[in-house]
């Protein structure tokens, strides 16, 4: 463990109100700061069985009992309970689903420190079951109301459960945590946002329109790739990482020393060089542009000078077709087959 790494946490998702934000937004949730520099590590969970019933409400659900309480099988309770630390379990700083490939997903551990990966693959096993037994005791999707939750009606018990036995039977097959972390730079202070890229669902607004699933992971997968083009001497390396929300409304952003302002101006200019996509013949890429322009827009609307300023400065080098040139089929919708 890192001596030295201080915490300022701010409410969890759970208790921020949804129904008062407008997309277009980034906005600070906890900052990390280290006399020594830290950076981000990152840990694949075993994959799951795609071929799910409402997939995507599933994924969302069990995201939801990974970040939430003990009963519900907290992942950063597991590996304090594993440890006997509890500094370990806060440096880890996102957990998200991750769109692998095309119809390959699991989930991603994002940590600021680096963790033992058979601990790791311990403590999600755990954490499956103790999901289990909070579904089959008839516990309710955690923190799924309109107030609590971007996309509150694409939650399924049912289909957690399943993508639960799916990750159990790759762990009974001796599968583990891979790490697929990249080179990051080391950072005095690592901010945490709420990178709103749209409105999330307003009560009852069950037809509002909100990311198509592989695209909201491809647009994050993309801000992650070169979105530090932007930043000031981006040859210091990849400083801003995204770990994509379940309700496809927006993503948690981690800056390495970065302000959150300045990493807003560099999302929107990935965003804008998106946007052109959506004049394309080929649907899967067009879906893309579709969404990126439909985010830009909410920076337009409600972060003017942020849009204003990555208006002005430009295009990142970086090929958009080329990126995209083997993007596969994306779903028009979630799963509900």
């Amino acid at each position: 463990m890192r001596e030295g790494i201080t915490f300022q946490i701010g409410p969890h998702s759970a208790d921020r109100d949804h129904t008062l934000m407008t997309g277009g937004t980034l906005s600070e949730l906890k900052i990390l700061r280290s006399t020594e520099g830290i950076s981000l590590a990152h840990y694949l969970l075993p994959g799951i069985d795609t071929h799910i019933s409402r997939l995507d409400a599933g994924l969302h659900t069990l995201e939801h009992m990974l970040a939430y309480s003990t009963d519900t099988g907290s992942l950063r309770t597991q590996i304090e309970q594993l440890t006997g630390n509890k500094e370990i379990a806060q440096c880890i700083i996102d957990v998200s689903p991750y769109r692998v490939s095309e119809g390959i997903f699991g989930f991603r551990v994002t940590s600021v420190i680096p963790l033992d990966k058979d601990v790791l693959t311990t403590a999600y096993a755990h954490s499956l079951t103790t999901g289990t037994k909070y579904i089959l005791k008839g516990g309710k999707p955690p923190f799924a109301t309109p107030k609590q939750c971007g996309q509150y009606d694409l939650h399924s018990n049912e289909a957690a459960l399943k993508i639960i036995h799916s990750a159990q039977e790759k762990l009974n097959t001796g599968l583990t945590a891979l790490d697929i972390s990249s080179p990051r730079p080391a950072a005095s202070i690592i901010t945490v946002g709420d990178l709103r890229l749209i409105r999330p669902k307003a009560t009852d607004a069950h037809t509002q329109r909100t990311l198509r699933p592989d695209v909201s992971h491809i647009i994050s997968q993309l801000m992650e790739q070169f979105a530090y083009l932007s930043l000031p001497n981006p040859e210091n390396g990849r400083r801003l990482a995204f770990g994509v929300y379940g309700c496809m409304t927006g993503d948690y952003a981690m800056t390495l020393d970065i302000p959150l302002d300045v990493a807003h101006v560099a999302i929107a200019r990935v965003l804008s060089q998106l946007t052109p996509l959506k004049n394309s013949s080929n649907p899967n890429v067009r879906f893309i542009g579709e969404d990126a322009a439909f985010c830009l827009d909410h920076i337009h609307e409600y972060s003017p000078d942020t849009y204003e300023h990555a208006m002005d400065l430009g295009s990142l080098p970086f090929d958009v077709n080329k990126e995209l040139e083997h993007v596969g089929t994306i779903r028009r919708k979630p799963t509900t087959l």
